[in-house]
């Protein structure tokens, strides 16, 4: 994807692009269908996640990261948990690094590799991993950001996720990729 996408490629490499990741979300749907936990997944565990993220970022002065930015994100989730626990999130199989980097693409088919991850979680964690992933691009200038939110839409539809990208539950997950990514590129940096 990251090849052929490069410097506003041909609409004909266009929609080879909109079917792959528009397959890469149907392949993550069956590969969630398998096994559907019996309990509802419990959104502290996301926010303590987070917390942990978020206090390694304040912890590190390069980061920029305050203490009152920690602080107003988790007193948005407390503002928020009782909403969002109102809503089911039951818990499946987890790759935890569906990513562009773990799919391999031979003529229609999307296969995905690298296991080593799995784990039993939320949904939303994979499906908002590729979609974050998907949407690093428009932050590179050989990238079209219009081209890149396409992709990003073929993923959901292929995925037939119908919430929209601003749905409470989504923006916490997306949160959790950001963060997650900014301090992976903080521990980058000092390598």
């Amino acid at each position: 994807i990251r090849s052929q996408l490069r410097f506003n490629p041909s609409k004909m490499i266009q929609e080879v692009l909109l079917d792959h990741v528009c397959n890469a979300g149907k392949l993550l749907r069956v590969i969630q269908s398998e096994f559907k936990g019996e309990r509802n997944y419990d959104l502290s565990e996301l926010i303590e996640d987070v917390d942990v993220r978020m206090r390694a970022l304040v912890a590190e002065p390069s980061s920029h990261f305050s203490p009152e930015l920690r602080q107003a994100v988790l007193a948005f989730y407390e503002k928020h948990l009782p909403e969002a626990r109102r809503r089911d999130l039951f818990v499946g199989f987890m790759h935890r690094d569906f990513t562009m980097s773990n799919l391999l693409v031979n003529g229609q088919k999307v296969i995905v590799h690298d296991f080593s991850k799995i784990d039993i979680g939320p949904g939303l964690f994979d499906l908002t991993r590729f979609y974050h992933h998907l949407g690093l691009l428009k932050y590179k200038p050989i990238y079209a950001s219009r081209i890149v939110s396409k992709l990003q839409q073929a993923f959901l539809d292929g995925y037939n996720y119908r919430e929209t990208t601003g749905d409470l539950l989504v923006g916490w997950f997306i949160w959790r990729q950001y963060v997650s990514h900014y301090k992976g590129l903080l521990s980058d940096k000092k390598r």
